[in-house]
C-alpha cells in the first residue's frame, strides 16, 4: 500500500482522497456550525537512519524537516476539518511538515468559508 500511495503526487493524491470523501458522503451542504480542525505530521520514512540532511537537499522537494517533540522528521502536515455533529470530512490540505499551524489555520478558515457559501467540496 505504501509504494501504491508513493507513487502520487502531492496534488494528486489530495484529488483522489476529495473524490472518495465526495462519494461516501456526497457534496458539502449549508448548516455545518461547529467544525473540529487538527494538524498532524506525517512522516515519510526518507531517514531511517534519522541522519539530519542539509535544509540546500530539501530546497527543490515539498517535504520538509519537522520535530515532532522527539525527533526530526521527513515528511508533510496534514490540516484536517470535520464537521463536529456529523463527523464528516470537510476539508483536509497538504503543506510542508514546517509549516506554521497559524498559517495553516488561516487558509483552512478562508477556504472553509468558501465552500460554506458555494455548498461544494473543491480545496483548490
Amino acid at each position: 500500500m505504501y509504494d501504491f500511495i508513493a507513487k502520487f503526487e502531492k496534488e494528486s493524491f489530495r484529488k483522489a482522497i476529495e473524490q472518495v470523501i465526495n462519494s461516501l458522503f456526497g457534496k458539502i451542504g449549508k448548516g455545518c456550525y461547529k467544525i473540529v480542525v487538527d494538524t498532524s505530521g506525517i512522516d515519510l520514512d526518507l531517514n531511517k537512519q534519522k541522519h539530519r540532511k542539509p535544509n540546500e537537499e530539501l530546497e527543490d522537494k515539498d517535504y520538509k524537516w519537522e520535530f515532532d517533540g522527539n525527533e526530526f522528521f521527513l515528511g508533510f502536515k496534514l490540516a484536517f476539518a470535520m464537521d463536529y455533529k456529523t463527523k464528516r470530512p470537510l476539508l483536509f490540505l497538504i503543506y510542508p511538515a514546517n509549516t506554521s499551524d497559524c498559517q495553516i489555520f488561516e487558509e483552512m478558515l478562508e477556504k472553509l468559508k468558501r465552500l460554506s457559501q458555494t455548498g461544494n467540496n473543491s480545496n483548490g
